[in-house]
């Protein structure tokens, strides 16, 4: 957006694609998924469906692909995960009702060596802290 003496000027489209906006993107998909909020949450790209059933999941799953086709967007299929009890989402594991960190994540966390200088302190809290 750009103001002038003229007047206010901003891009009609991304100059860019979508691929340059993350931001936009994430609101465009939770826009594509308002009103499934009870079984279906998105991180940008990566959109996550959950179910109590085989039968729910199926049909969510397909409301959710009906979705994003009506919006022209698609899906690949190789990157997909359809009917796990658990998956890795945003370094967590999630599944059968439980949120857990990520084991190999808690791992590294474990095995880091006693960090010294200040800076390694700084960077071993800022990592330790997001679990």
């Amino acid at each position: 957006m750009q103001i002038t003496p003229l007047g206010l000027y901003e891009f009609l489209t991304l100059p860019f694609g979508l691929k340059g906006a993350p931001a936009t993107f994430q609101r465009l998909v939770d826009q594509l998924l308002r009103g499934m909020e009870s079984f279906a949450v998105a991180y940008i790209d990566d959109i996550c469906v959950f179910s109590q059933t085989w039968e729910d999941h199926v049909s969510q799953v397909r409301q959710v692909l009906d979705r994003l086709q009506g919006a022209g967007l698609t899906v690949k299929a190789e990157k997909c995960k359809v009917g796990m009890a658990e998956v890795s989402y945003l370094g967590h594991r999630v599944g059968n009702g439980r949120l857990k960190p990520e084991p190999a994540k808690v791992e590294v966390i474990r095995d880091w060596p006693t960090p010294h200088p200040e800076k390694q302190v700084q960077a071993f809290i800022g990592m330790a802290g997001y679990y």
